[in-house]
């Protein structure tokens, strides 16, 4: 559990360094990225859960939104209401140019995976 909370402190990190400079409240552009890679990941499995048990799949993008905005609050009060952001920031974390290049696929294996698999389950699987 550590390894995934030392990720995601890195992860943050990473952003809350990119906008720093350049915005005022840099802090929330990583809590979007991370709300959005962690619901889209739990979307994933929403997705298979919904396949394996032929439940109907029109109800899949209010799951979404739902997971979505669950996954902001709950990384808004992470960030900003127990004051990690603070905590991170002192911790002083590497960020090395291969963790750089991984959190990129990171992000785009994330969002695009769900998409991959409604797309395998639409053309192959139905």
């Amino acid at each position: 559990m550590e390894k995934i909370y030392n990720f995601y402190d890195k992860l943050f990190l990473y952003y809350y360094n990119l906008k720093k400079n350049s915005d005022d409240t840099p802090q929330y552009f990583p809590i979007i990225i991370i709300s959005i890679v962690q619901s889209v990941n739990i979307f994933f499995f929403v997705i298979l859960v919904y396949y394996f048990l032929r439940i109907d799949f029109s109800f899949l993008p209010k799951w979404f939104l739902i997971i979505d905005i669950g996954m902001t609050i709950f990384n808004f009060y992470l960030y900003q209401i127990k004051n990690r952001t603070e905590k991170i920031v002192r911790r002083k974390l590497e960020i090395s140019l291969r963790f750089k290049i991984f959190s990129y696929f990171y992000f785009a294996i994330s969002v695009i995976s769900p998409l991959f698999l409604i797309y395998l389950i639409n053309e192959y699987l139905s």
